[in-house]
C-alpha cells in the first residue's frame, strides 16, 4: 500500500508517454517489457514487483506471457519435466514455455494456466512439492523420483 501511489503515477507516466498502458505493453516484447517494470535500472520500475509478477500483470492484460513462478519452474525442472538440467531461472522457464508454445501452437498464457492449476496448492495440486505421481496424467514423461 505505501508503494500505491508511486507506481500509479509511473503508470500515469507511461501513459503520458506512449498515449495509453496498452500502447506501451505492445511497445516491445513481454520480457522486454516485464524487466522494465521489475528491474531496478529499468525505465518503468515498479515498487514491489519482481520480473515474474510484472509477467503476470502482462498476461493479466492480455499479453501472451508466462508467469515463471516456483510452480511453473520446478515442473519444467530437471526432477520434473526435464526441460532444464536444474531448476530453471525465471528467464529460462519463459523461453523453454515460449518454445513448447511454438512447438505445440498454444499460447504461452494457456501453458501457464495449464500448468500451473496441476502445480498449484489451491487448484489440481497433483505436483506440489510432495508430488502426487499417481494420479499425474503426465507421470510417464516426468523425472520425479516419488514415483
Amino acid at each position: 500500500m505505501y508503494d500505491l501511489k508511486n507506481n500509479i503515477h509511473l503508470f500515469e507516466k507511461i501513459e503520458s508517454k506512449f498515449g495509453s498502458l496498452d500502447a506501451f505493453v505492445t511497445s516491445d516484447s513481454p520480457t522486454t517489457i516485464a524487466k522494465g517494470l521489475s528491474d531496478a535500472s529499468g525505465p518503468y520500475k515498479l515498487k514491489q514487483v519482481g520480473y515474474a509478477l510484472a509477467l503476470e500483470y502482462l498476461r493479466n492484460v492480455g499479453i501472451d506471457a508466462v508467469k515463471p513462478d516456483t510452480h511453473i519452474r520446478r515442473i519444467l525442472g530437471r526432477d520434473r519435466l526435464g526441460f532444464s538440467k536444474g531448476a530453471p531461472t525465471q528467464q529460462e522457464a519463459v523461453e523453454i514455455i515460449e518454445k513448447i508454445g511454438q512447438e505445440t501452437g498454444h499460447s504461452m498464457a494457456y501453458l501457464d494456466a495449464l500448468l500451473w492449476h496441476l502445480c498449484a496448492t489451491n487448484s489440481v495440486a497433483i505436483c506440489q512439492e510432495a508430488p502426487k505421481c499417481e494420479r499425474c496424467q503426465l507421470a510417464g514423461h516426468c523425472q520425479c523420483s516419488v514415483k
